[in-house]
């Protein structure tokens, strides 16, 4: 409802709505402003219209145009990827010494607080460094975010991995890993889905923001819509939203099946309850990433489209007039 409110078109209701969530969204607000700025130099210039372009007028008012706001206008989702991916980390060190709780119960606590803090802080200078190369132009920022979160998650594991015992803890009917190891394979699960779901969508977003601003508007169009001569921006690749869906659902069905054969081959245990919630709490952050990740990424493909059909639509509609 920002546009229609911004224009003086929005009902009495929407426009209570709109202010009533004005004074709790500082993102919304930031959109407002920008908005009425570009509203009120169309309104004291008469002749500015006449002279802007669909693409000028596609710049101003789409996602394009949150290119130079901090991480390419996606702050919030930052943030909100940074908080689950945080806690993934912190909850894995409580999985590995929950069975013995009573002696490794208050290291373990002070461990995961490191964890997530450092991942919380990492997370986000990882995404920041893409936003700041793919805005000058570089090809370089998926690898430059790529290597911040494997380099974070590498001394993670140098830091914690001397407070976690070096044998197994968890009471499993076959040979355990140790404390160590089990964590270490956490974290490569942890780090094959922000490679898959967290990285190369962002990337991609903030790759065609860039193109769309540089009024690259018909080939970015293109490879939107399945043009089979179109190829993504140089140092990214296009994640495609129905293989991404696809992988979710393959990675739900093998994680069910592992899961199921961990809690079946579990022994007794005063702490055997703490452990099977701690995983499940562990299950339910990896896919709840992976779903806001796959959310917001199917919500910014509908932004960049939008914002190529509004640059396009003068050509598309004398392409039409032509065949007619």
């Amino acid at each position: 409802m920002l546009t229609a409110y911004c224009f003086g078109r929005a009902t009495r209701a929407e426009r209570e709505t709109v202010e009533t969530h004005l004074l709790e969204c500082r993102a919304c607000w930031s959109e407002t402003q920008r908005l009425l700025g570009a509203i009120r130099i169309l309104e004291t210039d008469p002749s500015m219209p006449g002279t802007l372009t669909p693409s000028d007028l596609a710049h101003t008012f789409g996602i394009s145009g949150r290119l130079a706001r901090a991480f390419g206008g996606h702050m919030m989702h930052v943030l909100l990827c940074s908080v689950i991916y945080a806690a993934l980390y912190g909850v894995a060190v409580l999985v590995e010494v929950a069975y013995q709780f009573d002696k490794y119960g208050e290291t373990g606590m002070a461990m995961a607080a490191v964890a997530f803090v450092w991942i919380f802080f990492t997370t986000p200078a990882g995404l920041w460094a893409d936003w700041r190369l793919t805005r000058q132009g570089s090809s370089k920022g998926w690898a430059a975010s790529a290597g911040i979160l494997l380099g974070a998650a590498a001394a993670l594991f140098a830091i914690v991995s001397p407070y976690l015992p070096s044998g197994p803890v968890t009471e499993l009917n076959w040979q355990a890993y140790t404390a160590q190891a089990a964590y270490l394979k956490a974290i490569s699960y942890f780090m094959i889905l922000q490679s898959i779901f967290l990285l190369p969508p962002f990337h991609f977003v903030l790759a065609m923001q860039r193109e769309l601003k540089e009024g690259r508007h018909r080939l970015a169009l293109g490879l939107l819509t399945g043009d089979k001569l179109s190829v993504a921006p140089r140092g990214s690749v296009y994640p495609r939203f129905w293989v991404l869906s696809m992988l979710i659902f393959i990675t739900a069905g093998i994680s069910v099946f592992l899961h199921h054969n961990l809690m079946g081959n579990l022994r007794p245990s005063p702490y055997m309850n703490l452990f099977a919630n701690l995983v499940q709490a562990r299950l339910i952050l990896y896919f709840l990433l992976a779903t806001v990740c796959l959310v917001w990424y199917y919500r910014m493909l509908n932004e960049l489209k939008r914002e190529c059909l509004m640059a396009e639509s003068p050509r598309i509609a004398n392409r039409s007039s032509e065949r007619r």
